[in-house]
């Protein structure tokens, strides 16, 4: 490939976007899209506007720069799509990254081997950075696998792709009407947690505000995969006060990175790797099976008024904020 891939940057109106746009800089693209939100206050606009003017001080290589900027609050679920889907108008692939995303230099060249190797493979919708499980032995001695899960925590992909995108899933009553979930790889459990989370999103009654969602349930209704680098390229530095979904540290934040070693070993099969998922999907959203220990505390907690339920949750949001388990 003799250009480079074209990079979509998404913040709002945190500084520690410049630490993301740092490697960009170093990588050096043809092609930069700035996606940025607007202000949720007159005062939250302001800081908006000073993280705006930084990026556009920084971009000091030979570059074409296109901008989708909000004026008003679009929230993570109208401004991101928005800004993706405007990308997508203009190009047929693309590197993205959010403001707290930040990747290594090995995680350009993947991402552009991989976008220029799948090209024409359709069940290939998502190149990830992010591998929270490095040399795992499911790896074996390939440089990367393919996964049933889309990570967006520093990602890439292709127009014909995200064609199947929508925030609003439109598709999911009739797909769960049809049992889809029970025709995908999930068990039983994973089925009742997808469920319940689609449930959310479509009726708007979710806590958050997501958009990489929607973009599993795309993927998952497509049968699509995600190829994950045997080497972590990607550290995420989005806790703290200023982060809209992670205020206090947790275990997906600041991991450490790697190197990935050339030339890359490719799988011999497009194939998901089942090993890889089900210690993904126990990590990021189930959790190992209860214990009867377990099970029996839900049940004794189940119990209690209200009021001491919420006294426990809040203790255990302190424990956790303070490095407690």
């Amino acid at each position: 490939m003799t250009t480079k891939v074209p990079v979509a940057l998404i913040f709002f109106r945190r500084q520690c976007v410049m630490s993301v746009l740092e490697k960009i800089r170093d990588y050096a693209p043809e092609q930069l899209f700035l996606i940025a939100d607007g202000g949720r206050t007159p005062e939250e606009h302001m800081q908006c506007q000073a993280v705006r003017q930084s990026v556009d001080e920084a971009i000091d290589w030979p570059c074409r720069v296109e901008r989708i900027y909000s004026d008003r609050n679009l929230g993570c679920r109208g401004n991101i799509p928005r800004g993706i889907t405007w990308v997508f108008s203009r190009v047929d692939q693309s590197i993205i990254l959010e403001d707290d995303t930040v990747p290594t230099p090995d995680f350009f060249t993947f991402c552009a081997e991989m976008l220029e190797r799948y090209a024409d493979a359709p069940r290939v919708m998502t190149v990830s950075g992010t591998n929270y499980f490095p040399n795992c032995a499911c790896f074996g001695d390939r440089s990367y696998l393919f996964s049933g899960y889309a990570e967006t925590c520093g990602y890439a992909t292709w127009a014909r792709a995200w064609y199947h995108y929508d925030a609003d899933i439109q598709l999911w009553p009739a797909a769960k009407n049809r049992g889809f979930l029970k025709s995908v790889f999930l068990g039983q459990q994973e089925q009742v947690f997808w469920e319940k989370v689609f449930d959310e999103i479509w009726s708007r009654t979710c806590r958050c505000d997501p958009y990489d969602i929607q973009w599993l349930l795309a993927s998952f209704l497509q049968n699509g995969l995600s190829i994950v680098p045997i080497s972590n390229l990607v550290t995420n530095i989005g806790s703290g006060p200023e982060a809209t979904h992670t205020q206090v540290n947790g275990k997906l934040l600041g991991r450490s990175i790697q190197t990935l070693s050339r030339p890359l070993k490719h799988p011999p099969v497009v194939v998901r790797n089942a090993d890889f998922d089900q210690q993904y999907g126990r990590f990021i959203f189930y959790g190992d099976p209860p214990t009867a220990w377990q099970r029996l505390r839900t049940r004794v907690v189940s119990l209690l008024p209200g009021s001491v339920r919420a006294a426990l949750r809040t203790l255990r949001t302190w424990r956790y904020a303070h490095g407690g388990q």
